[in-house]
């Protein structure tokens, strides 16, 4: 993985942004707004650390989601909610 330039990367640090969490049943939220804290991307591929507004109580395990085609969240059902 290449770092994002330090443009790219700096646009993204501190904007806020939600995080559709259903794949990963141990939260206690189905999306969270969050603050982006650092970003490292390719083409095709980004990972991203996050701040919540509140601490867990616990970690969640996570669960790995996979798709065969690009999803838009803008249209899935909870978007419109």
């Amino acid at each position: 993985m290449t770092r994002q330039s330090s443009s790219s990367a700096e646009s993204l640090q501190s904007k806020r942004l939600e995080l559709d969490l259903r794949s990963h049943p141990g939260f206690p939220w189905i999306r969270v707004e969050v603050e982006v804290r650092w970003w490292i991307g390719t083409e095709g591929f980004a990972t991203l650390g996050v701040a919540f507004d509140s601490q867990l109580q616990e970690i969640p395990s996570l669960e790995m989601e996979r798709r065969g085609q690009p999803r838009d969240p803008n249209n899935a059902l909870w978007a419109s909610a």
